[in-house]
C-alpha cells in the first residue's frame, strides 16, 4: 500500500506537469473534489499537492475561493525574464568557473542535438524547445552553488509555462541557431560577459516574441488553440 507521502507526491507530480504544460487553463479553478475523483485518492493527498504547487507559484490558494492555476500576463512575463536573466547570469559565472572538460563536452552534445532538430517554416516545434532546453540547462550545469540551482529550477519552470502557451503562436525568429553557436564559443572560451550577454538577449527576444502573443489573444487561432479560449 503506498504511503500518504508516496501519493501526494504522485498527485504533486502530474498536476505541475499539467500546469506547466498548459493543459490546465492558466487562471482556471482547482477544484479539490473534482481532482480528488481523477486521481482516486484522499481530499487530504489533493490539498497537500496544491499547497506545495502554490509554494512554487504555480498555483494561487486563496482562503474563500480555493485554489486556481497560476495566471499568466505580460507583465508577469517581464518580471519573471529579469528575474531569470539575473539568477542565471550569476549560474553561469560559476558554470564557467567550474566547468571541466565533461561539461564542454555535454555542452557540445546538446547544442548538435539542437541543431539536428528540423525547423519549420515559420515556427519552432515543441521538439526543438525541448532540445533547446536541454542545451540551456547543459550550459549551467557545471554550476556547483544549490541555492543558484533551484533559484534557477524555480524560474525556468515559470518560463516554461510561457513557451508552452505561446510557442506555437510566436513568429520564428531569424536564424535560431547563430546565436546559440555564438553562446556555446564563448562559454567554452569562458568569457562570462559575452556568455551572459548573448544568453539575455535570447530572453529578451523571447520575451518580446511572446509578449506580442499575450497582447493579440483571442485574435490568434494558434494562440487560442492552445489556451483553451472560445
Amino acid at each position: 500500500m503506498k504511503s500518504m507521502r508516496s501519493i501526494t507526491e504522485q498527485v504533486y507530480v502530474s498536476l505541475r506537469s499539467d500546469l506547466i504544460a498548459c493543459r490546465i487553463k492558466p487562471g482556471s479553478k482547482l477544484r479539490t473534489i473534482e481532482l480528488r475523483k481523477r486521481f482516486g485518492h484522499s481530499l487530504s493527498a489533493v490539498r497537500e499537492a496544491l499547497s506545495r504547487l502554490s509554494a512554487d507559484g504555480l498555483a494561487v490558494a486563496d482562503p474563500q475561493r480555493g485554489f486556481t492555476a497560476a495566471p499568466i500576463s505580460a507583465a508577469d512575463l517581464t518580471a519573471l525574464a529579469e528575474a531569470h536573466m539575473g539568477i542565471e547570469a550569476l549560474c553561469i559565472q560559476r558554470a564557467l568557473a567550474v566547468g571541466d572538460s565533461s561539461w564542454e563536452a555535454q555542452l557540445l552534445a546538446r547544442f548538435d542535438e539542437l541543431t539536428a532538430v528540423p525547423i519549420e517554416s515559420h515556427h519552432l516545434s515543441f521538439e526543438w524547445a525541448a532540445a533547446y532546453t536541454a542545451y540551456e540547462n547543459a550550459l549551467i550545469s557545471a554550476c556547483d552553488n544549490p541555492w543558484l540551482m533551484r533559484l534557477r529550477a524555480t524560474l525556468s519552470a515559470q518560463s516554461e509555462r510561457y513557451r508552452c502557451m505561446c510557442l506555437p503562436a510566436a513568429s520564428l525568429a531569424p536564424d535560431p541557431t547563430r546565436v546559440l553557436r555564438d553562446i556555446c564559443h564563448a562559454a567554452i572560451e569562458r568569457d562570462v560577459a559575452l556568455t551572459v550577454s548573448l544568453v539575455a538577449k535570447v530572453r529578451r527576444l523571447n520575451t518580446q516574441r511572446f509578449i506580442k502573443v499575450l497582447e493579440a489573444g483571442a485574435d490568434n487561432q494558434r494562440f487560442r488553440a492552445i489556451a483553451g479560449s472560445s
